[in-house]
């Protein structure tokens, strides 16, 4: 298992009709909030050390959330250890070891959960 240590801040931009805005689903990764729709709130920065020395860096489209019910799909509602806020955000547990492009299927210490990480 792997213990994460996280900062987590939402990428916002302005998306006008138009403009090449796109509609990328939950979960998936993004480069501003424009790029998110559906169940999403925004397009979310994760930054994270895990226990092995490998860092993580990477976004995705997600939404604040109180209860693992919020989340779409197997989604799961998680406060990342670091954040200083305790930020809840819904993630993608991995299905069969599979997550979007880049993303990887990552252990969350002290459960049985596997979630999607950039």
């Amino acid at each position: 298992m792997r213990t994460l240590v996280f900062a987590l801040s939402l990428v916002c931009s302005v998306c006008l009709a138009g403009a090449g805005c796109s509609s990328a689903p939950m979960y998936a990764p993004c480069d501003d909030s424009g790029d998110c729709g559906g169940a999403a709130d925004g397009c979310y920065r994760l930054l994270f050390d895990r226990s092995d020395g490998t860092q993580g860096d990477g976004t995705m489209c997600t939404k604040r959330c109180v209860g693992d019910a919020d989340c779409p799909g197997a989604g799961v509602c998680l406060a990342l250890a670091g954040d200083p806020d305790r930020t809840f955000v819904c993630f993608e547990s991995c299905v069969a070891d599979r997550c979007f492009d880049p993303h990887a299927c990552t252990p969350v210490d002290g459960t049985d959960t596997d979630i999607c990480l950039p």
